[in-house]
């Protein structure tokens, strides 16, 4: 008569091959936290410029996806000063034409999303006509800019999130129905020679 396996390492069995299928996947994903984005950004971070520039330029490590990222300008106000053109995917880099009028304190806020999936948020700042670099932002005000720049819908599922979520939802309902359908356990009946 063969033994049928306890439930306990039934359920355990299941739960380990499901892990292991999560972490097999999640690592093949291509964009880990630690990789770098955004190489560079001209106009460069605290920079004087003697005249304005005609469009900001974002190198990036790998091919961007020009209709996922989003490169803004901003006046000192934080009007937005970037009607140039659209932003254009060129090899490794964006360009965003721009027309500023005018001196003062500009800040760029990009998210640059590249076509691996891995994406990158920041915020540089740069003058034009002052010949002083811009201050340092008050407290909060790089976070906020940061947040609006990730603060957009794009419209798009994420591929890779939705995997990981019908993946989530089978582990659970797999689970669940282990759990309400698992077998009983039944206990030893004594030997009748002791029920007399």
């Amino acid at each position: 008569m063969r033994r049928r396996p306890e439930p306990h390492r039934t359920l355990r069995r299941t739960l380990v091959c499901g892990a292991a299928a999560l972490l097999l996947i999640a690592g093949q994903h291509p964009a880990q936290a630690k990789d770098v984005v955004v190489a560079s950004v001209d106009p460069a971070d605290a920079t004087a410029l003697a005249a304005a520039p005609a469009q900001i330029v974002l190198t990036c490590t790998g091919r961007p996806d020009a209709e996922s990222s989003h490169v803004s300008v901003r006046d000192a106000t934080g009007r937005f000063v970037d009607d140039g053109g659209d932003l254009r995917a060129d090899g490794d880099t964006l360009r965003l034409p721009v027309t500023l009028t005018g001196t003062g304190d500009f800040t760029v806020v990009y998210h640059v999303v590249l076509a691996s999936g891995a994406d990158a948020v920041g915020v540089t700042r740069f003058s034009v006509g002052t010949g002083v670099a811009p201050p340092v932002p008050p407290d909060g005000e790089r976070e906020a800019q940061l947040a609006s720049a990730v603060g957009h819908q794009h419209g798009d599922i994420d591929p890779f999130g939705a995997t990981l979520l019908a993946i989530d939802a089978a582990v659970v309902f797999a689970v669940a129905l282990l759990l309400i359908f698992r077998p009983r356990r039944r206990l030893p009946r004594p030997p009748t020679s002791q029920l007399q």
